[in-house]
């Protein structure tokens, strides 16, 4: 997974070609120098041994060391003196390779190389690999003509191809296409599978006789039943384009092309790429480089040289050689953060908080222009710099009351009085709704709250005087009500367009490319026990957070299912029944929708409950349980590509984490004339008073309130609804 303040700057500045902040580690190491100190560094190689026996002893295994010099041809950037020069001579063998393993194994990164292919090179058949096995070996394993099965090896090589000169992949996965038939599926003839391409440009030409640098990423997929894994290549610091669309950069929804046999072909007009499902168990990562010049077709004794130098591979970004270095600027309580070169002058700001006063800047202070005021600069040093602005007094935070008095800024700790306005006509108080976890009596109108060091926001609740008030939870989580009672899935876009997801153990929510829903939610609740004539005061939807990536906060929306009733069971993407489809088309269902009711910031803590009120459509669908088509989680429509967040479905064995609606509601006692909270010999009498009358109307209060639905006089209907609420309330 990226790191999300580092690679996703890189990542822009991919979509961009623009480098100017931050475009790799090895801007914060000119020349390299002191590169492999670096935590995110996984392996170095720079060739600056005195023999090739020392080189060859830093690596696992290797082919013909005979093969290989130390010479003085470095990279321009390069601050070292030697490169490895591997002499392939035809007849005399085809492999000369080094290889290492990348213990104890990743699930993304990235490895730079530089390289010089002599101008008189024979065509190189292999290149430079990553990948993994599992279990990891210290040897390269076979498998040419093999597709893998998904548990037990995975590659990916950047190679300068054939006699085209023209860079592109060469990728073994679990998923791969087959070269024996145009829908890339094997025939029965030996060996159906080898490397797969994707690039398939001419014009993405190995420049032969120079130094070139060239960096490639992979990052695998998780869950392993998804497919985002990625892969994307540089060279000289820079991706390629074609058609009007970045092509060496290859994910789940990008770029869009065709299959033909073993090869994607770009094309803008095309579908998307459907993602790499690189494996099926968590055991298989990144865990082997190999750096190979391997070729076969070379005539006796033709010479072809090929030069390495400056290895690097990396958990982030890397980028070429730099020359210049940039620094990176922490900025905690404030604003500033960044990279940034020695001297640049950097605007930085205290950040505003309720109750303190802002005091200094601490830490590594000597470059800011006023350590005292709290909008200022700092002049960047020749280092890393973390500062801290500080304050003075007391923090104090809101406390909102809604329907009451006691609002106001309090301290951490504080205890506060609370108290509810007087209810409305023939109401009382109920209780306090909201962040209730400081309130010494949530059933009390007069109460304290401890203040949490949060803001707060309470509602005190009301109910018909004499009503029943209950809380229930619907689903099969560990304290349901109502077991049985929730349908859930999810739908993907793109190649599962068609597929259902409602047996998956997961709940997605996903945003790929930048700014675009890839998955919605859905999820259906029985409302069936809450009578038609109770009232909603309060409904939460709860769900267990188990994966996130990318944004901090993903703004997910919860929505009512409007004009079509999807079946869980079978709905996709495409279709909100498994057959027809959703009245926008393949949209996941965003044309049949309300707007949102609740849109809560999803943080990335999981393994944890995440919560979406739901009070108005939960009372629309038991006042109407005819509308009841569910409820739809959407993805956020403006984040990160890659940004999501995974819940646990009903699937999941343990139930503490299993998606539960919680309803708060309210019913009056039918029969309660008196009234005093119960229906007993009293109340039957005020009702006898009253019965067999048929003059009732709202002058005379429908009949002293005997006829209780307001339509044919006081008859048995009324009756019925008194003796089913009979001795309700009763001790």
């Amino acid at each position: 997974m990226f790191n999300f303040t580092v690679a996703v700057l890189a990542v822009f500045s991919i979509l961009t070609s623009s480098f100017t902040a931050y475009a790799g580690l090895a801007n914060k190491y000119p020349g390299d120098i002191g590169i492999e100190s670096d935590p995110n560094v996984v392996f170095v190689e720079n060739f600056e041994e005195s023999s090739v026996s020392a080189v060859i002893a830093r690596w696992d295994s290797y082919k013909r060391s005979d093969h290989m010099s130390l010479v003085s041809d470095v990279p321009p950037p390069s601050s070292g003196a030697a490169s490895l020069l591997m002499t392939h001579v035809g007849g005399d063998g085809d492999a000369i390779d080094l290889y290492t393993r990348l213990l104890p194994g990743y699930d993304e990164l990235y490895f730079r190389f530089y390289v010089k292919i002599d101008t008189a090179c024979n065509p190189i058949h292999h290149f430079v690999h990553m990948g993994g096995y599992n279990p990891p070996t210290a040897w390269p394993q076979g498998g040419a003509g093999q597709r893998p099965v998904g548990n037990d090896r995975l590659s990916t090589a950047i190679e300068p191809h054939g006699t085209a000169w023209r860079w592109d992949y060469y990728a073994y996965w679990m998923e791969m296409r087959s070269w024996q038939t145009p829908e890339g599926v094997p025939d029965g003839r030996p060996n159906p599978y080898y490397g797969n391409d994707f690039i398939n440009d001419s014009s993405f030409s190995v420049t032969r006789g120079q130094w070139l640098c060239v960096e490639v990423m992979v990052k695998m997929n998780y869950p392993t039943t998804e497919h985002n894994g990625e892969m994307a290549v540089w060279v000289d610091g820079l991706p390629w384009y074609k058609g009007g669309q970045l092509v060496s950069y290859l994910g789940e929804g990008f770029p869009n092309g065709y299959w033909l046999r073993d090869s994607w072909y770009p094309d803008l007009g095309s579908g998307p790429f459907e993602g790499f499902r690189w494996r099926s168990v968590e055991e298989l990562n990144l865990n082997f480089f190999w750096l190979e010049t391997y070729i076969t077709t070379a005539p006796a004794g033709y010479v072809s040289k090929v030069w390495f130098d400056d290895i690097v591979i990396a958990k982030e970004y890397i980028g070429p050689i730099s020359t210049t270095s940039v620094y990176s600027l922490t900025v905690n309580s404030g604003t500033g953060d960044g990279y940034y070169e020695e001297e640049e002058v950097v605007p930085i700001s205290a950040e505003v908080i309720s109750g303190l006063t802002f005091d200094q800047w601490t830490g590594d202070t000597g470059g800011i222009a006023n350590i005292y005021a709290a909008n200022t600069t700092i002049t960047m040093p020749a280092d890393d710099v973390t500062i801290t602005a500080t304050y003075t007094g007391t923090q104090t935070y809101l406390l909102t009351v809604i329907n009451g008095t006691g609002d106001g800024l309090h301290e951490e700790g504080q205890v506060v009085p609370i108290a509810a306005d007087p209810p409305p006509p023939d109401e009382e108080f109920s209780h306090w709704a909201g962040d209730t976890a400081g309130i010494a009596d949530v059933n009390s109108a007069s109460t304290t709250i401890t203040m949490p060091p949060e803001p707060v926001t309470i509602t005190a609740m009301y109910k018909p005087q004499g009503a029943v008030f209950l809380t229930e939870e619907f689903g099969d989580a560990t304290n349901t009500d109502h077991p049985g009672t929730v349908e859930d899935t999810y739908n993907n876009a793109g190649q599962d367009g068609d597929d259902n997801w409602s047996t998956d153990l997961t709940l997605n929510i996903y945003t790929w490319p930048d700014n675009s829903i890839a998955n919605t939610t859905l999820i259906k609740w029985d409302l069936s026990t809450i009578p038609p004539y109770a009232t909603i005061t309060e409904a939460t939807l709860y769900l267990y957070q188990v994966f996130s990536d990318e944004d901090a906060a993903y703004e997910s929306g919860v929505h009512k299912i409007i004009n079509v009733n999807p079946i869980i069971s079978a709905c996709t993407w495409n279709t909100y029944d498994g057959t027809n489809s959703w009245t926008g088309g393949s949209d996941g269902g965003q044309s049949d929708i309300a707007p949102a009711e609740d849109t809560p910031a999803v943080d990335r803590t999981d393994n944890e409950y995440k919560t979406w009120s739901v009070t108005n459509m939960v009372q629309d669908w038991v006042s109407a349980p005819s509308g009841n088509y569910g409820m739809l989680i959407n993805s956020d429509g403006i984040a990160t590509r890659d940004s999501c967040r995974y819940f646990a479905s009903t699937e999941v064995a343990d139930p503490s984490t299993r998606p539960k609606l919680i309803v708060t509601y309210t019913i009056a006692l039918t029969g309660d004339f008196e009234p005093d909270g119960d229906v007993d010999f009293a109340d039957y009498s005020a009702f006898a008073m009253q019965w067999c009358r048929n003059d009732c109307e709202e002058l005379n209060d429908w009949c002293a309130g005997a006829d209780f639905n307001h339509l044919d006089g006081v008859n048995l209907d009324d009756l019925k609804a008194l003796t089913d609420n009979w001795l309700a309330g009763t001790e």
